[in-house]
């Protein structure tokens, strides 16, 4: 293999019979020696047989608990159960927005909901734009972090289209 060199240097494509050790080992003072793991299959043969004896559904069940196998991360919102309870911000400040989102989270939470909608508001009346999507954005996180929510998609999948998100309560 005669590498190029200069800004026009093509890449070359890899296919499964190309050696890794030769093609990455020749520009480092000669061919590194193969690992001896006592098997002359391919990788992608023994990767397959590795992972064959995992349950994925069950994984996925672990680490997203929700209403379905996949967990609310791996659905789409309409796939959800619908919510249950809603909080509509229009009017306020981000300061009485993020105080208001985080105690109807924790009320929701205690009520036992999965689903609950906030309504943020598109922006459309004011002066400046909007604000609130971003902020109660940046809040929903700090609790998915927090562990308070387990998931959000906003409704019509964009922030700017939708005006309201829902959050997937664990």
């Amino acid at each position: 293999m005669a590498a190029k060199t200069g800004k026009r240097a093509k890449i070359r494509r890899l296919d499964a019979s190309d050696d890794l050790y030769e093609i990455f080992g020749a520009g480092q003072g000669g061919v590194p020696e193969k690992p001896d793991c006592g098997r002359d299959e391919p990788f992608g043969t023994m990767l397959e047989e590795a992972l064959s004896g995992i349950d994925h559904r069950e994984m996925l069940r672990r680490k997203y608990p929700g209403p379905d196998a996949a967990g609310p991360a791996m659905q789409s919102v309409a796939q959800q159960a619908a919510p249950r309870a809603e909080l509509d911000l229009h009017g306020c400040h981000v300061h009485e927005a993020l105080v208001r989102v985080e105690a109807f989270v924790e009320t929701c939470a205690l009520q036992g909901l999965d689903a609950a909608r906030i309504i943020v508001g598109r922006g459309l009346h004011s002066q400046s734009g909007a604000v609130l999507p971003d902020a109660v954005e940046k809040k929903i996180v700090e609790l998915k972090r927090r562990g308070r929510i387990a998931a959000f998609a906003w409704e019509k999948r964009h922030k700017r289209a939708s005006g309201s998100v829902i959050v997937y309560l664990p």
